[in-house]
This record gives C-alpha cells, sequence and structure tokens, in this order.
C-alpha cells in the first residue's frame, strides 16, 4: 500500500483517508463533510484549468469539490 496527498491523485483512484493535517477550523470543516480518517475516497475530476484548482472526490455518496490547497492536507493510503 502506498501512502499520498489526496492533491496527487488521478481520476479514478481509491483510497482511504490516513491523516489529516491542518488547523482545528479545516478539520471541522472536512469532519463536516464526512471526511475523516478511515473513510474510503475516490477521486472523480481533477481540474486542470490553473484558475479552477479543484479536484471532485465521492465520499460516502456525496459528491464535494475540493481545492488543492486542502487536498494537500489529506494523506491517503492508495491500493
Amino acid at each position: 500500500m502506498c501512502k499520498k496527498q489526496l492533491n496527487t491523485l488521478t481520476d479514478g483512484e481509491i483510497g482511504k483517508i490516513v491523516k489529516i493535517r491542518g488547523e482545528a477550523a479545516l478539520h471541522r470543516t472536512l469532519l463536516a463533510k464526512g471526511l475523516f480518517i478511515g473513510r474510503r475516497i475516490s477521486i472523480h475530476a481533477v481540474d486542470l484549468n490553473p484558475m479552477e484548482d479543484h479536484i471532485k472526490v465521492r465520499v460516502n455518496g456525496s459528491f464535494y469539490s475540493l481545492a488543492k490547497e486542502i487536498a494537500a492536507n489529506i494523506q491517503v493510503e492508495v491500493a
């Protein structure tokens, strides 16, 4: 198993969240979206336009758009 930052994954990759770095406010925001340690997360779209620096992810049946700078704080384990 390989550990990567969420912002480095490509379309279709699936992983399990193993670590979240950052301040408490970031943790609360991610927890409200269902992103917490042990949760499976999959990448559905990576926006390559530099002006639209977001990643579309699916967690627990819901889709979310995360800024790549926020996704960099999430470490996942990829099979």
